[in-house]
């Protein structure tokens, strides 16, 4: 082997390990999604799912939500970046390494719930970066729901549509629960809704890296149930709304 080429491969390998981001990888991905990613899979900060790319919605320093279009859709793209060791280091055996990123559990949940039934912000694909073992970046792309958060239609509503919400919520959290899935991060923030042709408001979660199965009626559903429900209404008690 060559002088250069030994030098050219020690740089990456030392580039990896410092946790420079060299592109990223499918985990996950829509038939409908081409295998290039439409410039995804580069990790540049201009890039879909890069900082610098769309409208803002949330920004923090280890993960970001963006709205932009992609494959000609409406799409929102949320990133968990680690560029340091510490970072990485700091999720072991529960989201960084040895486990499943939290991209790919909220990946896992839209899935499982589009597979029963349920209204989702459809998920299309799902990209990873790592050193080794370590998560260094995902990016987790799934199409507009086509409605806001309930936090925000509580705050702007009041009297029978306020009324009309809670009451879709109320069914909702209902189903979710008699098919087993407890999220254990609910929130009217990550809640949407949307209204339908028809006048049928729909509701949909997002953002449930946490959620867990339970065998519906079982010791363990009924005490996840119970703390669902308690961190919702502490949601949304800050709306002065309140699930009957």
């Amino acid at each position: 082997m060559r002088a250069d080429q030994v030098l050219a491969d020690h740089s990456v390998v030392s580039a990896e390990a410092n946790g420079i981001l060299r592109g990223l990888r499918w985990v996950e991905r829509d038939p409908e999604v081409p295998i290039d990613g439409c410039g995804l899979l580069t990790g540049t900060a201009e890039a879909p799912g890069g900082r610098a790319f769309g409208a803002t919605i949330t920004d923090h320093r280890s993960s970001w939500v963006r709205r932009g279009t992609w494959l000609g859709r409406h799409c929102y793209f949320k990133t968990y970046d680690y560029p340091t060791r510490s970072d990485r280091t700091r999720g072991l055996l529960r989201t960084t390494a040895f486990a499943r990123s939290r991209a790919q559990r909220e990946w896992d949940a839209l899935r499982w719930l589009g597979a029963r039934g349920f209204a989702v912000a459809a998920p299309l694909a799902l990209a990873e970066a790592r050193v080794g073992p370590f998560l260094r970046r995902a990016v987790l792309v799934t199409r507009d729901f086509g409605g806001p958060d309930l936090r925000s239609w509580l705050a702007a509503s009041d009297g029978p549509e306020r009324t009309e919400v809670l009451e879709a919520l109320a069914s909702f959290i209902t189903a979710l629960h008699s098919a087993g899935f407890h999220d254990r991060n609910l929130d009217p923030r990550n809640l949407l809704a949307r209204r339908e042709a028809d006048g049928t408001l729909v509701i949909t979660k997002i953002d449930s890296p946490r959620f867990v199965l339970a065998p519906p009626g079982s010791r363990r559903a009924r005490r996840l149930e119970a703390e669902d429900m308690a961190r919702l209404q502490r949601g949304l008690r800050e709306l002065d709304a309140e699930l009957g």
